[in-house]
């Protein structure tokens, strides 16, 4: 099952991936504190809740990365949990103006694809209200 979430910024692409194309920095996301970056393994606190993402592949040029779940804080390895993968892309839609999205391929046992839309959509609204601002 699939998730989307998608916003447009009044900043340039560059710009915007600027704040968010580096995966061992997790500022950009409400909540999130206590990074720790192990190689292509980032743990991060999350509200209360400890996230394992793994990079997957990278895309400098085409502004985006692929991660998967890496287990939780109790797994001795750092396997990557076969059911999600995830990727944030930035893309120009003009000089001063980008698109963020977010996609995300689950498994159904992890949960609802709706309520995985609502969680990225809430950090992309975030992102914009924080970028705007400035």
């Amino acid at each position: 099952m699939a998730a989307r979430a998608e916003v447009t910024i009044e900043m340039p692409a560059d710009v915007v991936w600027g704040v968010i194309g580096d995966f061992g920095d997790v500022g950009w996301i409400p909540n999130a504190h206590s990074l720790q970056l192990d190689g292509y393994v980032r743990v991060f606190q999350l509200g209360s809740s400890v996230v394992r993402h793994r990079l997957v592949r990278r895309d400098e040029a085409g502004r985006s990365y692929t991660y998967a779940l890496a287990g939780d804080e109790a797994s001795a390895t750092n396997e990557v949990v076969p059911t999600t993968e995830a990727t944030i892309s930035v893309a120009a839609v003009g000089p001063t103006v980008s698109t963020v999205t977010w996609t995300s391929e689950t498994d159904e046992r992890r949960g609802s694809s709706e309520g995985l839309q609502r969680f990225f959509q809430g950090i992309l609204d975030h992102l914009k209200r924080q970028l705007e601002q400035d």
